[in-house]
C-alpha cells in the first residue's frame, strides 16, 4: 500500500529508536526545565539497563535495522558512559544534550571511544550562564576535533528575551556556528520576546533546511531523520493529522529511569506504559501504527521526539 509522508517524502524505516532518560537529575536548575536535582539515578542501574537494552535489541528489534539511542535527562555527563555503552553490542547512531559543566578531559575521552567504535554521533552543549568558563572549554574542544579529524560537538545558545545578538555573531568570527533553542516555559509555551529577536529568529529557521536530511554513519550508510522545526511548524499551522499515523510502540521506545517503557514522549503517550526493560517478556511493541494524537495536545508537538526522528504518513 502506497503512502504519503506529511513532508511529501517516500521513505522506508530502517532504523529502531531508543530514547533513554538515565536520569532527571540536573547540576543546575533553569527556570525552563522540569529536571529535578532529588532524582539522581545510580550508575550500577545504567549498567543494568544497558544490559537488558542489549538483549531488547538482540530479541526484540529487526537485525537489518540501524539502532538509534537517544540518551535524554537530566544532565547526563556525570556518568561513566563507556563502561555503560560498553555493554550495548549495537549502536550506529548516538544523541544527547549536556550542559557541559563536566571537564573536557571527560568529552575527549568519549568522543575517542566512540570513534574507535565507529559510532556515529551528535552532542550538543547548551551554555548556561552558570557554567562561567563555557566560551573557553568549548573553543578548545571545538578546536580540538577538529585537529584529531573527530566531529565536534554543536554549540547550543538558549534564546530568550535577554539573548545577546553579538555573542552569536562572535562565535560565528570564531567558526563556530550555533544552533539557536527557543525557550519555552514549564507549560510549553514560548517566552515573549523583543521584536529585534523576533525578527533575527525569523530570518535564522528561514535559513535552516526543512523536510528531511541524512545523517551519514561511519559504515557510509545514512540515516534519515525529519528535520524537526520544519514539521513542528506544519503541524501547528497547515497540518490536519487526525488521518495520520506514527510508529511509536512499533520501532520508537523510550525508556525511563526506573526501566518503565513508553512509546513516545508526546503527551498522548508518555504515561502509557508498555513494558519495563528488565522483563523483556513484558514489553508489547506494536505490530501496526497508531493513529496521531498530535491534533489533540498540539501545544506538546515541540517535545514530541517521534516528530524528529520518525515518519509521519497516512494510506
Amino acid at each position: 500500500m502506497k503512502m504519503q509522508s506529511i513532508l511529501s517524502y517516500k521513505s522506508k524505516i530502517n532504523y529502531f529508536t531508543i530514547g533513554w532518560h538515565p536520569t532527571f537529575w540536573c547540576n543546575y536548575k533553569c527556570s525552563y526545565c522540569n529536571s529535578n536535582k532529588k532524582e539522581f539515578t545510580s550508575e550500577n542501574t545504567l549498567v543494568r539497563i544497558a544490559e537488558q537494552i542489549n538483549l531488547f535489541i538482540k530479541e526484540k528489534v529487526n537485525t537489518s535495522y540501524k539502532i538509534f539511542l537517544k540518551l535524554l535527562g537530566g544532565e547526563i555527563c556525570f556518568y561513566n558512559w563507556i563502561k555503560i555503552l560498553e555493554k550495548i553490542d549495537k549502536i550506529d547512531y548516538l544523541s544527547f544534550t549536556t550542559n557541559f559543566s563536566n571537564d573536557n578531559d571527560y568529552f575527549k575521552e568519549l568522543i575517542i571511544y566512540l570513534n574507535k567504535r565507529k559510532i556515529s554521533y551528535t552532542i550538543m552543549c547548551s551554555k548556561h550562564e552558570e557554567n562561567l568558563n563555557f566560551d573557553i572549554k568549548i573553543i578548545e574542544l571545538i578546536n580540538w576535533c577538529k585537529q584529531k579529524n573527530y566531529k565536534p560537538p554543536v554549540l547550543r545558545l538558549m534564546v530568550d528575551n535577554n539573548f545577546n545578538l553579538n555573542e552569536y555573531y562572535s562565535f560565528l568570527e570564531k567558526g563556530i556556528n550555533p544552533n539557536l533553542t527557543l525557550i519555552r516555559d514549564k507549560n510549553n509555551k514560548v517566552i515573549e520576546l523583543p521584536d529585534n529577536i523576533k525578527t533575527f529568529m525569523k530570518k535564522y529557521n528561514s535559513n535552516k533546511k526543512g523536510g528531511r536530511y541524512s545523517v551519514l554513519l561511519n559504515d557510509n550508510t545514512t540515516l534519515d531523520v525529519i528535520n524537526g522545526i520544519d514539521l513542528i511548524n506544519k503541524l501547528e499551522h497547515s497540518i490536519d493529522t487526525n488521518n495520520y499515523k506514527c510508529s511509536c510502540t512499533q520501532n520508537v521506545i523510550f525508556i525511563k529511569p526506573n526501566g518503565d517503557i513508553v512509546g513516545s514522549e508526546c503527551l498522548y503517550l508518555r504515561n502509557k506504559v508498555i513494558g519495563n526493560i528488565f522483563d523483556l517478556n513484558s514489553i508489547n511493541l506494536s505490530n501496526t501504527p497508531i493513529l496521531c494524537k498530535v491534533n489533540d495536545i498540539s501545544q506538546e508537538t515541540y517535545y514530541c521526539t517521534l516528530c524528529w526522528n520518525n515518519n509521519l504518513y497516512k494510506e
